[in-house]
């Protein structure tokens, strides 16, 4: 994540850029185990993103948002149960 403001003391603009190089969502989901209780889900699949995002914070229709999100082959299942699966085309399965 990197990222700049500028006028500070007159009217803050953000300028905020968020990279995610491609990554399995299971070393995610064990990040995020401490804070969120997952026990009953389980992932599975890849995930990349550059997201983009800049803009005066006091006025949020002037913030402008860009970038993309890849995720491959991502399957969530609860309780033993698929929820859902997407493949690489993007289509949806349950």
């Amino acid at each position: 994540m990197t990222g700049k403001i500028t006028n500070i003391k007159i009217s803050p603009e953000i300028n905020i850029s968020l990279s995610i190089p491609r990554t399995k969502i299971t070393d995610i989901q064990r990040s995020l185990a401490s804070f969120i209780n997952m026990k009953e889900t389980f992932l599975s699949g890849n995930l990349a993103a550059d997201l983009k995002l800049e803009g005066m914070p006091e006025k949020p229709e002037s913030l402008k948002t860009s970038g993309k999100v890849i995720l491959e082959k991502v399957g969530i299942a609860y309780n033993n149960m698929n929820v859902i699966e997407i493949s690489n085309d993007g289509s949806q399965g349950v």
